[in-house]
Order: C-alpha cells, then structure tokens, then sequence
C-alpha cells in the first residue's frame, strides 16, 4: 500500500473541482443561478431567545463548579487555572468561548461532566401519587394501598398483585380516572387545580 502524502496547511479542492472545471459548468446555469453565484452573501447570524442563553450559561457554571470538585481543586487552584486559561478571575465573568476554553481544560486535565440521571416518574409511582393527592384533598374515606389496588381492579376489570404489573394501556386508563377524581374532589373543597 502506498504512503499517503503528509498533510499540509492548507487544504486545495480536488482536481474535479477545479475553478477552470466550475466556470465551464457555471455556463451552463440559468441566469438567476448565475446572479446568486455572484451575489455577496449575507453574514450568518444565529437567533436564540435570551432565555436559551441564559439556560446555556447557567449548565455550563454548573459544570464548571462540577468540574472543580471533582478535580478537586482548591479554591487558589481553581483561581490558577481560570486566569491562565481565560485572563479572568471570576468565572461569572466568562463568557462563552472563556467558558468552553475552560471546560476543555477541565476535560484535559481528566475530567468529563456527568450528566444527571433523571429517574423517570413511571406510571405505578404516578397512580400512587395521585392516590395519595386524592387522599390529601378528602376525595376518598380510606387512602390504604389495599383500597388503591381494588380501586384500580374495578376501574380496568383485572386483579393485579401490584401497580408495576399493569399494562401501559390500564395505567393510562387508571391515571385518567384518578386525575378526574382529584378534579372534581378540589372543585368540590373549593381548591382551584394547580
């Protein structure tokens, strides 16, 4: 197998594309194509709302501060490394690309950000809460787990030995019913749904 030539600074288009070969093919263009080829383009411009900003700059502090315990610096390291990386003191001066420099540096010196682990709000947990809601607002005499497990026989006609064996399509039809039920329980202590 032949040597592949080194890499140079600068990167040449491939022969195909060369400008002799783009002149010919652009003779072939219509004239509105031929108008936009010779037009000045419009500097790109990114749209993002404030508050994606904001959002943004408030999880990239957080993993800043992430990243500095479990470097486990110091607060003098931390100040170190922020001034050598980006020239500030602070890292709510930072701005997006101080911010990135010093999240790459972070990541150079070993460490990653850990993403959250979101544990899901599952539809058992979810009967369960509702229930307990229900209970909390006076709609039902007797919140017991037993009472919850005959309430949810009757409303889907099948006997389950515990919420985390119903199918999706009966705990939808449970949550429905007991979502209605606390509706109708604050409506009728006067409670406004929140």
């Amino acid at each position: 197998m032949p040597a592949r030539p080194a890499a140079t600074a600068t990167c040449a288009p491939p022969a195909i594309y060369s400008t002799a070969k783009l002149m010919r093919s652009a003779a072939c263009l219509p004239q509105s194509f031929k108008a936009m080829a010779t037009t000045t383009h419009r500097p790109f411009s990114i749209h993002t709302s404030p508050a994606a900003v904001a959002a943004q700059r408030k999880r990239e502090l957080g993993h800043i501060h992430q990243g500095k315990a479990a470097l486990q610096w110091t607060d003098d390291d931390y100040r170190y490394h922020l001034r050598n990386v980006t020239g500030k003191t602070s890292s709510a001066d930072l701005d997006t690309a101080g911010r990135r420099k010093l999240l790459d540096h972070m990541a150079a010196c070993g460490w990653r950000p850990v993403a959250p682990v979101a544990k899901p709000f599952g539809q058992a947990e979810k009967i369960a809460w509702l229930w307990k809601k229900l209970g909390e607002a006076g709609g039902i005499q007797d919140a017991s787990t037993p009472a919850l497990m005959a309430f949810v026989g009757r409303t889907t006609g099948m006997a389950v030995a515990d919420l985390k064996f119903l199918p999706v399509q009966q705990a939808s039809t449970v949550i429905e019913a007991l979502k209605s039920w606390l509706d109708r329980a604050k409506r009728a202590k006067g409670v406004s749904h929140d």
